[in-house]
């Protein structure tokens, strides 16, 4: 029978061709453009999913009063500083929260690429964005290793992970753990051993390299080795806190204030400013920005850095509702005009039901 209604079909849509063709390229068209989208949107929203820890991952963020440096106005938005250290101490951020604040497991200190390197080995010499991490990155994180494993991962001071693809570009294959890469970093290249092959990282990840080195290699490389030629290479770094399942660090102000008091004594900040700091809150807040919210955060302003293609979510809803506005036209175009050809087919349904169908049967042949 159905083999029957399918030869039925095929005919009517022969009969009908203009018909046939506007009503089957209109709505193939709209489902076609509504996926796409869709698509485009559940990638945005997937930003950064994949990692197991993602819900309790944040990133630490300073705001500044620009009053301490005599700035009463500041007609702009408030810059977020991804660092943030202290005069009195040589503990890094991350070292400190996690030694001071009970919800810290723990931390990554980033040192973002700005500008590219010069890479080469003894055949292959190519230009590369190169970071700077602490081993606990992929431990925080969930970026899979190709060859070699997170215990000897970026281990000692001089070792490096490739990205397979990189790794291939540079040595025609991807297992070379163990093989000497030479980095150009200021006006010197420095020998760095390959710990470990990462996966290629997805599209869809806030953090991201093609070659990173150990953290503790670059911490106090100094300014003045970042000068290549006329062009000045910043450090731009960042720390992110793995937080106990349930923390509630991220609303906590009190404890935030404390942990800032404690690492930078307010009159350290007498020194800073152009006047002397006399009101009682002090002029740094630091806050903690969820992972999962990087990519949709467009109000971030953060100083030096650029994070990968921020959207607004507004953005992201407003393409929504236009992919289910384009599917729903294509269904009314589709069912009026399916209605106007099943009016010319009045004669076969009454024969139909002459010889003895039943309703169900030919609900069932046109919807085939």
């Amino acid at each position: 029978m159905i083999r029957n209604y399918l030869k039925i079909a095929i005919r009517n849509l022969q009969k009908q061709k203009v018909l046939a063709f506007i009503n089957i390229f209109g709505l193939s068209t709209g489902i076609a453009c509504f996926s796409l989208l869709l698509l485009f949107v559940l990638n945005e929203f997937s930003f950064d999913r994949f990692h197991k820890n993602a819900p309790n991952i944040y990133r630490v963020y300073a705001l500044w009063d620009q009053s301490l440096w005599g700035i009463s106005t500041n007609p702009q938005p408030p810059v977020a500083y991804t660092e943030y250290s202290s005069l009195t101490t040589s503990e890094t951020l991350g070292e400190a929260m996690k030694e001071d604040l009970p919800d810290v497991v723990n931390y990554v200190r980033l040192q973002l690429p700005w500008g590219e390197s010069l890479i080469r080995t003894g055949k292959k010499e190519l230009r590369a964005q190169v970071g700077f991490a602490d081993q606990s990155l992929f431990s925080v994180f969930n970026f899979p290793l190709k060859y070699g494993n997170t215990t000897t991962v970026l281990h000692d001071m001089n070792d490096i992970v490739l990205t397979e693809s990189r790794a291939k570009e540079l040595f025609g294959n991807d297992n070379v753990v163990g093989k000497i890469v030479e980095i150009q970093l200021g006006t010197t290249f420095h020998p760095f051993r390959v710990s470990a092959i990462a996966e290629n990282i997805p599209s869809n990840s806030t953090v991201r390299f093609d070659i990173l080195g150990n953290f503790l290699f670059i911490k106090d490389f100094g300014e003045r080795n970042l000068i290549i030629g006329n062009n000045w290479h910043p450090q731009v770094r960042q720390t992110y806190l793995q937080l106990r399942s349930g923390s509630k660090l991220q609303t906590d102000a009190n404890q935030m204030d404390r942990f800032v008091r404690n690492f930078t004594p307010p009159d350290m900040f007498n020194r800073m400013a152009t006047t002397k700091w006399k009101k009682k809150e002090l002029p740094v807040t630091l806050k903690l920005q969820p992972l999962l919210n990087i990519h949709t955060d467009s109000w971030f302003n953060g100083y030096a850095f650029t994070d990968y293609n921020v959207i607004d979510p507004k953005a992201i809803w407003i393409l929504l509702e236009i992919a289910g506005g384009i599917l729903l036209i294509a269904c009314i175009n589709f069912t009026t005009l399916a209605i106007g050809r099943s009016a010319g087919r009045s004669k076969e349904v009454g024969v139909r039901k002459v010889i003895g169908a039943a309703k169900r049967q030919i609900i069932f042949q046109f919807l085939t």
